[in-house]
């Protein structure tokens, strides 16, 4: 081919090649356009059935948007405050705006803060439920890939969830009526290998150590309260390890679909904020509505608008047919120390005592006097205690480490694989199966020949003379427990209003010495003036507690005596404040099945007041007729410089 004619193929050709790309170029742009185009019509109809089907007003939308109604007005709120939650800018306010921005959201495969995800993936509970109603077709809405989720999924490899109840706590406000989370237990784990689970924990973002600054700001919502995720065994280590509380795990009967449901909303959640309220949206409040989203038959949140606590939750869960299967009990690290303690011989609990006392090396001879088997068991709770108050902070790291590991090491030394100790007893009853947490109280009241009908509220949540099953022994919490008296000549009259009274009796022992304490606080009416020399009618503040100690078995038979602070302002006093000191002593106990005593002498020294003194007398009495009703007697002797007069009560109790 000659030459001229070469030049001009590669000229027509590059020409062919430059007008091809234009045209490609024109054509995507138009292809391009039409498949927005075609998006926003399938965007607009999706959004028109969604409007069709009112999927906006579904109480199940409103879960997953954690919707409120708003005390005032008839609109909603969304408990979450964190802005990415939301695909609207009305979204935290207006479900029908949220669900349509969510809608084209999902259009978009743009990553969105905070994980970089597409909507499809970081709302991936949002996008299953509309998907299960809208029916998406994914050639006109590609299914975006969501890798970190699937990972996650597949990292936990979910068989099945169980609620966890760690008992009560009182040295903390935020546990003192116990807590709860979820156990998210995998696929091929036994219950050997539990401890290997995941845990989902609903609590306050906060490292506050100031126990009354976090009751205050937890009350009025303060913090932020947040889902995490843990491995189990951190959790047992903090509460049944660090906390010496008992767990109780309660598993649900869910079903794979539901299991998924609940995991794909907790993607959903994860880093989400919302307002942390100690007596409303706490642990056990967040675990219901997670629980509704799972199952959205249960309608179990709703019941607890105004308070929640951990264990009226678990009732509310036992009482829904079919949804608990399984209930177990794991004993704190203080549990099976003292049932394995109580095992051991004289001669055996001695040796333990010293040892991990360091009083006595793991050695000395008096160990030989032991047979293999004593030896091994006391050298095995000897390690247990020495570890005990370790974490307790009993004993420095210089100390404790170095004399678990000689105990440990002389166990070691002992041919005997495994000291058998019994394990601990489950307790008879449950926490789900104790008495309601919710009281109210009637009964007649004679003093002086005069006699009074009563009536006393209470919303929360268990004193010494109710029932004991279920609630953590010795331990004592009213919450605004109100009392109010008719006379039919005085009419209806307000008597006190404990805002809080607790009391925590521990007794001490060989093991462990614990100070037991008391405080309570409220206002109260003045009663007759020869009892306080005050005017009788006006009302006023008070404070009292002070430490103790303690002596004896719980749920048996336990003495005790306190030390006493008091302090009356009130305004029918002379100077309007009374301050004082005493003491009270006392004894506690269950004498028989159904019965609980409470016997009480005690008597409190003021200064600078027409009446030096105050000394009472009182014995309570309560018989439980059932589960949740009881029988109480009280009589009490109060006496002052200005006489002595007798008090007799006869109340029922209904507890729910």
């Amino acid at each position: 081919m000659p030459a001229g004619d070469q030049r001009r193929g590669r000229v027509y050709a590059g020409l062919g090649l430059f007008f091809g790309l234009c045209a490609l170029l024109l054509s995507s742009g138009g292809i391009a356009a039409a498949s927005s185009e075609a998006a926003d019509v399938y965007l607009a109809a999706l959004q028109a059935r969604a409007k069709a089907q009112h999927l906006a007003d579904s109480p199940y939308w409103h879960r997953l948007l954690h919707y409120q109604p708003d005390w005032l007005g008839p609109g909603v709120t969304s408990t979450v405050v964190s802005p990415w939650f939301f695909s609207s800018l009305r979204g935290r306010h207006d479900p029908a705006a949220e669900l349509r921005a969510t809608l084209r959201a999902f259009f978009t495969p743009e990553p969105r803060a905070p994980r970089n995800e597409p909507a499809q993936c970081l709302w991936a509970a949002r996008y299953a439920w509309l998907d299960s109603r809208l029916h998406f077709d994914p050639r006109r809405l590609p299914r975006q890939d969501c890798q970190a989720l699937t990972q996650w999924l597949q990292a936990l490899n979910v068989a099945s969830v169980a609620v966890v109840f760690p008992t009560a706590y009182l040295n903390s406000p935020a546990s003192m009526f116990g807590h709860t989370f979820l156990r998210l237990d995998a696929h091929g784990q036994d219950r050997s290998q539990r401890l290997l689970a995941y845990a989902v924990n609903y609590a306050a973002d906060t490292n506050e150590r100031n126990g009354v600054l976090f009751a205050i700001k937890g009350i009025f919502g303060g913090y932020a309260g947040r889902y995490g995720l843990y491995p189990y065994y951190d959790k047992v280590k903090q509460y049944a390890r660090i906390e010496n509380r008992d767990l109780w795990s309660y598993r649900l009967n869910f079903s794979p679909e539901e299991i998924h449901r609940l995991l794909l909303h907790l993607w959903e959640l994860k880093g989400a904020d919302q307002p942390y309220f100690f007596f409303t949206r706490n642990c056990s409040r967040e675990l219901l509505t997670l629980l509704g989203v799972a199952r959205p038959q249960l309608h179990l949140a709703e019941r607890f608008d105004f308070y929640t606590i951990p264990s009226d939750t678990l009732r509310a869960l036992s009482a829904q047919p079919g949804l608990i299967s399984k209930v177990s009990y794991r004993p704190s690290r203080r549990t099976e120390l003292v049932n394995d303690y109580r095992q051991l011989s004289a001669p055996a609990r001695r040796v333990a005592r010293e040892l991990a006392s360091g009083r006595l090396d793991p050695q000395a001879p008096a160990l030989q006097e032991l047979s293999d088997r004593a030896r091994a068991r006391a050298l095995q709770v000897a390690y247990v205690l020495a570890q005990y108050r370790f974490v307790a902070g009993e004993l420095s790291r210089s100390q404790g480490v170095p004399r678990a590991r000689r105990i440990l090491l002389a166990r070691s030394q002992i041919p005997l694989t495994a000291p058998v100790f019994r394990p601990p007893p489950r307790p008879a009853v449950a926490p789900d199966a104790g008495h309601g947490t919710a009281r109210i109280a009637v009964g007649l009241e004679a003093e002086q020949g005069r006699e009074d009908l009563f009536l006393r509220l209470r919303p929360a949540y268990h004193d010494l003379l109710d029932p004991p099953g279920g609630y953590q022994a010795g331990a004592q919490i009213n919450f605004l427990d109100v009392g109010l008296a008719y006379r039919p000549d005085q009419g209806v009259r307000f008597r006190d209003a404990k805002l809080i009274d607790i009391v925590s009796i521990s007794p001490r022992t060989e093991l462990f010495s614990p100070i037991s304490w008391q405080v309570a606080t409220g206002v109260r009416r003045a009663p007759a003036a020869p009892l306080f020399g005050a005017h009788p009618g006006h009302v006023g503040y008070y404070l009292q507690g002070g430490p103790g100690l303690a002596y004896g078995r719980l749920n048996k038979l336990v003495g005790y005596g306190f030390l006493l602070g008091s302090l009356d302002a009130n305004p029918g006093l002379t100077n309007s404040l009374r301050a004082g000191a005493g003491l009270c002593l006392g004894v506690l106990s269950y004498p028989r099945a159904h019965w609980s005593l409470l016997a009480e002498l005690g008597g409190l020294g003021y200064a600078a007041t027409a009446n030096r003194y105050y000394l009472w007398g009182r014995l309570g009495l309560q018989w439980q007729l059932a589960r949740n009703h009881g029988l109480r007697l009280r009589l009490a002797h109060e006496a002052t410089q200005q006489g002595g007069w007798n008090r007799l009560s006869l109340g029922y109790q209904f507890y729910f």
